[in-house]
């Protein structure tokens, strides 16, 4: 069989009618039909198609996209080195703004008070991926099926906080889902979910929880993926050395003033792979006071050496 007559496998990634046409060179028949077994039971992505939600108030931007990089093309193919027809592929979606309001409430000293949320996430043209979405948004309220649902609920929570008028309050609230801009080949897409809240009190709260995607599977990436089997005490060591120096700690300092368990360094799973490192981000109150705020941990992929396995996940400059 000469190179002309070489066979190809051609497969759909989400956006329109973009593909991508692989040849596979210098393969063994069984090596071949494996191949495209796995191509065609992995690999495939399939073009649904999405109806705008029709919500009164919601603001619509213009859309957002992914290029796929050649890397992460030659990855999901699992062909290195060989010839390669890209055409455009992108991972394309909507940003969404929804915003509901409460009925005004006329508090004892006279004032109207009205509560507000406001919610921005994105609508992706591929459905798969609005599951996966909507799984990050309620990955701890499992209560709530949509979006909607979960700003009526925070209404009326309010409204019945708010029956007793001497102590009623504007409550707020502020979500917003981004997608993280995709790292030059990585097979990655990562979610950050800032939250604003004020529900009375003293004063409000502030979140932010990050989680990366294999862009293929469409699962959670957990650390255990990145790092070779054994890695998380070193992993961790190399965490508690960047933390004491951005901390301003000698290495055998106590941390009685921080809120580690027994005292001891520990590394979250609130992580976001970016170009530079591993960033760890802990909440307010996680390891620290309000008034100190959240703090972020950037483990520098230079400082990972002999811990990372290789993965499509990261970065080729790693």
């Amino acid at each position: 069989m000469n190179k002309s007559e070489l066979p190809t496998y051609s497969f759909v990634l989400e956006g329109s009618s973009d593909h991508l046409t692989i040849p596979f060179v210098n393969l063994n028949e069984q090596e071949l039909q494996l191949r495209q077994q796995s191509v065609a039971s992995k690999q495939k992505i399939l073009i649904t198609q999405h109806e705008m939600l029709q919500v009164k108030n919601q603001q619509v931007s213009l859309p957002k996209e992914f290029e796929l990089s050649r890397l992460v093309q030659e990855k999901l193919v699992g062909e290195h080195g060989h010839s390669l027809e890209i055409v455009k592929s992108p991972i394309s979606f909507d940003y969404i703004t929804l915003k509901k309001a409460s009925k005004p409430i006329i508090n004892a000293e006279g004032d109207s008070i009205i509560s507000t949320i406001d919610f921005t996430y994105p609508l992706f043209k591929n459905l798969e991926w609005d599951e996966v979405v909507r799984g990050f948004i309620f990955s701890t309220q499992e209560e709530f099926s949509s979006v909607e649902e979960y700003m009526e609920n925070f209404i009326a929570l309010s409204d019945e906080a708010n029956s007793d008028l001497e102590f009623a309050s504007a409550w707020s609230e502020e979500v917003s889902i981004i997608v993280e801009t995709q790292i030059e080949g990585a097979q990655t897409l990562s979610l950050a979910d800032s939250r604003y809240e004020y529900s009375g009190g003293a004063h409000p709260n502030s979140y932010l929880t990050y989680s990366n995607f294999d862009i293929v599977s469409k699962q959670v990436i957990q650390l255990e993926d990145l790092i070779v089997a054994g890695g998380m005490a070193k992993l961790t060591s190399v965490g508690n050395t960047i933390f004491r120096k951005q901390e301003g700690l000698t290495p055998t300092q106590s941390l009685d003033n921080y809120s580690f368990e027994n005292n001891k360094f520990s590394l979250n799973t609130n992580f976001l792979i970016t170009e530079n490192g591993l960033l760890f981000f802990y909440n307010t109150y996680e390891i620290r006071s309000y008034a100190e705020g959240p703090m972020e941990l950037l483990l520098p992929y230079s400082s990972l050496k002999g811990i990372l396995k290789p993965n499509p996940f990261l970065p080729v400059i790693w």
